[in-house]
């Protein structure tokens, strides 16, 4: 094994060695943990309890915990939490892991309470994320260039345009706020409206 790691390291890449398991029934993967073909993953609680609904990253991080708990079968710790978060959400439903709603997984199945009138599809009340990213002010050629562009991201003023032809100078200057704006949103809440329970 230590051969595929030198010629992994040859290639540029970095085996982390301490934490490589090769010898022994014991195997990671992608996240999970295996041993003797089994899985033996524990469940890491990441966040602590909420104590009210505003909470809401909290409220998001208990309810895909006691998610985590039941699709293990870990049923008196799922059903702990089921009793905990019934207190803070109004409307806890059941839902299908592909749902938006903040709800319960079940291998028995999503509920609904009725139908949309336009789509006739089933909808169900409870919580969804929700999550306003910060604004982006980059527009027009620069943000086209930080889209298309495999390299550092080119200030607009630095294109020369020539009879329809745009030519990039090859010594571009960064735009220093290229980077003003990050892809995450600095705060979530959690809306109770109606939506598909799968």
């Amino acid at each position: 094994m230590l051969s595929v790691v030198d010629e992994l390291e040859t290639f540029g890449f970095r085996v982390n060695v301490s934490k490589s398991f090769w010898t022994g029934k014991f195997r990671e993967s992608c996240g999970r943990e295996f041993y003797d073909g089994h899985d033996v993953s524990i469940v890491k609680v990441r966040d602590e309890l909420p104590t009210q609904r505003q909470d809401a990253s909290e409220v998001i991080s208990a309810v895909s915990l006691r998610n985590q708990f039941y699709r293990t079968g870990l049923w008196q710790s799922a059903r702990w939490l089921d009793t905990y978060l019934e207190k803070l959400l109004k409307f806890f439903p059941n839902v299908s892991t592909t749902s938006s709603l903040l709800g319960r997984h079940s291998f028995l199945g999503y509920q609904f309470q009725r139908l949309d009138a336009y789509t006739h599809s089933p909808i169900t009340k409870g919580y969804s994320v929700s999550a306003k990213p910060p604004p982006d002010y980059l527009e027009g050629d620069g943000a086209l260039l930080k889209c298309l562009s495999p390299k550092t991201p080119i200030h607009p003023l630095h294109l020369l345009q020539k009879e329809d032809l745009v030519t990039v100078v090859d010594d571009p200057v960064v735009d220093t706020e290229h980077l003003e704006r990050t892809g995450r949103p600095k705060r979530v809440s959690i809306k109770l409206g109606w939506n598909s329970p799968f």
